[in-house]
């Protein structure tokens, strides 16, 4: 996948019935607690966030290892299931392109580093409920929000 252009939306609706052509796609790369949060909280922001990925209203970059620790995580806890976010990894949104995450020391859990650098590298928002990663001064290179600041601005007037 070729470096992609982060389009912005002034108002992001997220009710039924509204055609997809009238909206703008926004990538996203959502971190793994992100995904868990929405599998225990179907009501939360998170999930909001992975319905509409679900529906074609965001678009979730991703790449291997970002999936791999996603399924690895998912497959050890047992009321949640791996097959039922396994759908959100579409081909046509594999990054595929390098990616230098040990460059990222400013984010503290080498684990996590990924994470930015695909954010990074794909121009995409970045969204985490990691304490750390949101305070780790990224800036908007990439940009960090919570589920809750993603909603939020999509919703913005």
């Amino acid at each position: 996948m070729a470096k992609l252009r982060r389009l912005w939306c002034p108002t992001f609706p997220w009710g039924e019935g509204l055609p997809l052509t009238t909206l703008i796609r926004i990538s996203v790369v959502l971190d793994t607690n992100v995904l868990i949060a929405s599998a225990f909280r179907p009501g939360s922001d998170s999930a909001r966030i992975v319905g509409a990925v679900r529906d074609g209203r965001l678009t979730m970059l991703w790449d291997v290892p970002t999936r791999g620790e996603t399924e690895r995580l998912f497959r050890k806890i047992p009321p949640i299931s791996w097959e039922a976010v396994a759908g959100l990894y579409l081909e046509e949104n594999r990054w595929t392109g390098e990616l230098d995450a040990a460059a990222w020391t400013r984010v503290s859990d080498p684990e996590d580093r990924k994470f930015a650098a695909l954010a990074d590298a794909g121009g995409a928002l970045l969204v985490s409920l990691d304490a750390h990663l949101l305070r780790a001064g990224l800036g908007t290179q990439p940009e960090v929000l919570t589920p809750s600041e993603l909603v939020a601005r999509l919703n913005r007037p």
